[in-house]
Order: C-alpha cells, then structure tokens, then sequence
C-alpha cells in the first residue's frame, strides 16, 4: 500500500507540472523550453526532473537572472536586527523579488559556516578550504556584475578584493560540467546556486529529495546550460521565494527524518543569511 501511496504522490504532482505547461504555453518537457519570461532579465522555469525522486513531484524550480538587469542583495541576520527570517520573509521586510539561502549556518542561527562579507559588515572571515565563491557588487566595471568563482582556476587572491559582497559554499559542478560531489545514500531537499554559459545566476530548488550527488547529474541533464554550482543548504532549512507579476512560488525542503512518508505540510524554518534580487 505505502508504495502505491508514493505512485500516486508522484502522479499528482506530474499532472500539476501538465497543467501549468497547459495554462502557460511556455513550459515542456525537459528537451524542449520551460523558461517562462517574467520581465528583461528574469525568467522562471519549472522542470519535470529526468530522475522520478521517490516522493513529492520531482519538480524542479530555476530562477534564471540577468546581472545586467537585476542586483543581488545580501541579507544577513547579523546586519539586520539579529533575527532569522523564513525567505518569504526576508523578501516582504526588504523588497527582493526572489530569495534563497546564502548557504549553510551555525547554531547560533547567524553566522555562516564559511566567508561571508557585506559590503563593510563581515559575517564570517574564515575562508574555508571550498573551492566556490558566489560575488557580486564588484568595484570594477569591466568585472562581471555577480559570478561563481572557482578558486581551483582562478586567482581569488586577485578577486577578492574587487568583490564588495561575498558568500563561499561547497563546489557541485567544476568548470567542464564536471559532477564533484561523492555518492552517498543520504537524500534531501536542496537549495543551490549556479550559473549558466551567459553569465545568467541560477537560484535552483527542489522539494523533492535526491542525494546531491545525482541531483547534479539532473541539472546536468536539463537544458539549462549549466555551467558552475554550488551547495546552498538542504532539507527542511532550504526555502526558495519568488513574487512578481501575479506569479508567486514559496517553497521550502522536507526534514530528513520524513523521508520515508509523504511530503505534508510543515512550520517554514527561519534562517539567518539570503541571497536575493531587486530590479536595477
């Protein structure tokens, strides 16, 4: 019976994604164009992931950003009032139009695991040993406005300096579209972050749980045209926000400890660092 419960959970959330390609006109199979156009710079797309996950929808959600268009906005607990927010949240407070986690935290609920800086407000100074590092708000115009720097080929001794906002994170996808993450067992709802062969910054979530591992071989899989990645968070803690023009998507992950039952309902975390966007 517990099997044929997860068939149906995943049959409906495949009718759902039909019935969004049906009221749109925008959004197809993976081979073909799911991107909906919001605005110049701004699109989002909804995906059927090519790996049915054993529960929820095997949705995937791409916020697909234009710097040249749209800037990123760092939000930290730390720098605003000391308190945690859920992402929808943080974007009604602050304005932004989408928002997801800007990585992992510690249990003091501010600080993040790894570098994290703002402007004149440093979060964390501890440049840990991963190799990716999310900056934006560069100081030099002939820079790119918001990129994912990999520091095994390139100089971050030489960048950091000339980015005035940074969060680091742990490497998904290596210049080459090489998968770095090792297989494990466990799975989860992930948050993550990348970007594609134009320079677009890919705000990526899914609800429904994959090992990162073969979560990175999916995105992979989508057109995309992913290119670099990075880990943000995952289970329960992991929150994707958007609003804009009548369209609004407000998810957030599932705890570990639910994966054996049917994705339900729950309390949205609060958590104390997002990346977002506002319009230029």
């Amino acid at each position: 019976m517990q099997r044929k419960r997860y068939k149906y959970i995943r049959f409906i959330g495949m009718l759902a994604t039909v019935f969004f390609t049906l009221l749109t006109g925008e959004i197809s199979h993976s081979q073909g164009s799911a991107w909906q156009k919001i605005d110049n710079g701004l699109e989002v797309g909804r995906f059927l992931s090519p790996q049915t996950s054993r529960i929820g929808s095997s949705q995937i959600y791409v916020i697909r950003i234009n710097p040249e268009h749209y800037a990123f906005k760092l939000m930290c607990a730390s720098e605003h009032a000391k308190t945690p927010l859920s992402v929808k949240a943080w974007c009604k407070q602050h304005g932004l139009i989408s928002a997801i986690n800007a990585g992992m935290f510690q249990a003091d609920m501010l600080s993040a695991v790894s570098l994290m800086k703002n402007f004149a407000h440093i979060n964390n100074p501890r440049l840990s040993k991963d190799n990716t590092i999310f900056a934006f708000n560069p100081t030099k115009k002939d820079l790119p406005k918001a990129q994912i720097i990999d520091r095994t080929v390139q100089n971050y001794d030489a960048l950091k300096s000339v980015y005035q906002s940074q969060f680091q994170g742990i490497r998904m996808i290596a210049p080459g579209r090489k998968n770095v993450w090792q297989e494990q067992p466990d799975e989860w709802s992930i948050a993550a972050l990348g970007s594609d062969g134009d320079g677009n910054i890919l705000f990526i979530f899914s609800r429904s749980p994959y090992t990162v591992h073969d979560f990175i071989n999916i995105l992979l899989e989508l057109p995309i045209d992913i290119q670099r990645a990075m880990y943000l968070d995952g289970g329960a803690v992991a929150q994707l926000y958007f609003s804009n023009k009548h369209i609004e998507i407000d998810e957030s992950g599932v705890y570990e400890s639910v994966l054996t039952t049917p994705v339900s309902s729950q309390t949205i975390a609060p958590i104390p660092n997002v990346i977002g966007i506002v319009k230029k």
